[in-house]
């Protein structure tokens, strides 16, 4: 159950669950990307910009640009050139 944690007990617990129980929970671009290979048009990133735009614009930009190196790795290792190509990764039927 990739992107689902597992609370105490042993049941899933949502990945939103684990954002909201850790403050340091740290986003990383495998759920972006599943996302968009799943038929999201969108994702959002709000939350780990605005904790870096507390900081500074350079923390901002040092995210961003983070963000996008893994979200690249993410991309070559599906084998999809760019973003319009992960989108159109058949991983279900739609």
């Amino acid at each position: 159950m990739d992107g689902v944690g597992t609370s105490i007990i042993g049941r899933p617990r949502p990945l939103s669950r684990h954002r909201r129980a850790d403050d340091l929970y740290t986003l990383n671009c495998e759920e972006p990307a599943k996302a968009i290979a799943l038929g999201a048009d969108v994702v959002a990133i709000a939350r780990p910009l605005l904790a870096a735009a507390i900081d500074s614009a350079a923390a901002v930009a040092d995210w961003l640009q983070g963000f996008i190196d893994e979200l690249r790795i993410c991309l070559h290792g599906s084998g999809a050139p760019d973003l319009a190509a992960m989108h159109a990764i058949r991983l279900v039927d739609r």
